[in-house]
């Protein structure tokens, strides 16, 4: 007669263990999903403006070489990323934007482009001149977003 009150009992037993492995493993994925969930995401804008920081450096050590075909491609590359796509994305993440920002981004426009025509000229008298432009642009463009991030 213990036999089968033993039997039980093991049988029981085993199955609230099984049930509890059960458990523990659905928390355990529960919070594995909230840490995933947690992480911050790096937003489009960040993205572009790291990939536009790494062409810039490029562009500047094209100019301290002179090598035009470098100028002109990294002028490009960077006419687009920063001047269309960094821009942009700004505009799409904040409700609102400064007039401030506009007026630089058509200054570095212009640097930009007269950087690019040196480039193609090879004209080196106005290279390092334009290059100083383009990067004064940026500092004060940067100088601008940093105070708006800050309030």
């Amino acid at each position: 007669m213990n036999y089968p009150l033993i039997t039980v009992i093991t049988i029981l037993g085993v199955s609230l263990s099984i049930a509890s492995c059960k458990k523990s493993e659905e928390e355990d994925g529960a919070r594995v999903e909230n840490i995933q969930t947690e992480v911050p995401v790096e937003s489009d804008l960040a993205k572009a403006m790291k990939e536009s920081s790494r062409v810039m450096k490029r562009l500047e050590r094209a100019v301290k070489h002179n090598d035009w075909v470098e100028i002109e491609m990294w002028s490009q590359e960077i006419k687009e990323g920063i001047g269309g796509k960094c821009v942009e994305l700004y505009k799409a993440e904040n409700k609102w934007f400064a007039s401030k920002f506009v007026i630089l981004h058509e200054k570095f426009a212009s640097a930009l482009d007269t950087l690019i025509l040196c480039s193609q000229e090879q004209n080196s008298a106005h290279l390092n001149r334009e290059f100083n432009r383009l990067t004064e642009s940026c500092d004060e463009c940067h100088e601008i977003f940093h105070e708006e991030d800050e309030d």
